[in-house]
């Protein structure tokens, strides 16, 4: 089985660097050295002397990838380019050096182990990231919805007091006009949604204030009337007569 070439590991991981905008910088500072070693910490330091400068002078002939070396702190806004390179992978060689010697002399983990240690915090954040999110999605949702039930129960509320509003005017008037109330009966079946019943009121005719009372006998000399008065004899009556007694 042939072996990774460092060369197209370093060529690859560059380039993907360069996809991911992560700053590199010229490894004058801690953080950009730790940059740098998370990159290319498990590369022999001779291959990231002799070819780092000549892949990063060879992506800064590249009209495409100058704005992204820019992004990373790889495009010197003066001095000669090359010169610059070979001063950033002289650093960053000479510091995995270090670190590979001093992890010899230590009994340490090898800083080759860096990268993949890194790639594993890497998976956990984005993992953690991705919970956040549906979270976040989720507490929008719900927001969404309390919102929604906000408006329907503030329709329903309209709805309802119309409706005790629509009940109290109809009992006001059949209260006060009795002749109107299949009217007012029609418009409170309506208010309910009683379409048809409130169609069957209208057409009742309406209902007049007081009735009339009907006497038992005229009296036509203008005197108050009498009622009427008239006796059916028992089956015990000896008379025989068949005829009412008036009265």
């Amino acid at each position: 089985m042939t072996a990774p070439d460092p060369k197209r590991i370093l060529d690859s991981r560059l380039l993907q660097a360069l996809d991911d905008g992560v700053f590199l910088g010229d490894g004058q500072s801690a953080d950009s050295l730790s940059e740098w070693m998370v990159l290319c910490g498990d590369i022999p330091d001779s291959t990231i002397l002799c070819d780092l400068p000549v892949l990063l002078g060879r992506l800064s002939r590249d009209d495409q990838r100058t704005g992204a070396l820019r992004a990373l702190g790889l495009l010197p806004e003066t001095g000669s380019r090359p010169l610059f390179y070979q001063a950033v992978a002289a650093r960053i060689s000479s510091r995995a050096r270090a670190l590979t010697d001093a992890a010899r002399d230590s009994g340490h983990p090898s800083p080759a182990l860096l990268p993949a240690r890194i790639a594993q915090e890497a998976r956990e954040a984005q993992e953690v990231r991705h919970q956040m999110n549906t979270l976040a999605d989720a507490a929008l949702a719900v927001e969404a919805e309390r919102e929604r039930l906000e408006r329907e129960y503030a329709g329903l509320a309209d709805t309802l007091k119309t409706l005790e509003m629509d009940v109290a005017e109809g009992i006001r008037t059949f209260a006060k006009d009795r002749s109107a109330s299949p009217r007012a009966l029609a418009d409170l079946a309506e208010s309910l949604g009683l379409t048809e019943e409130a169609k069957l009121l209208r057409t009742q005719p309406p209902r007049p204030p007081f009735a009339l009372p009907i006497p038992n006998r005229l009296d036509r000399s203008g005197e108050s009337a009498t009622p009427l008065r008239v006796t059916i004899p028992s089956r015990a009556d000896q008379t025989g007569s068949a005829t009412p007694t008036r009265h």
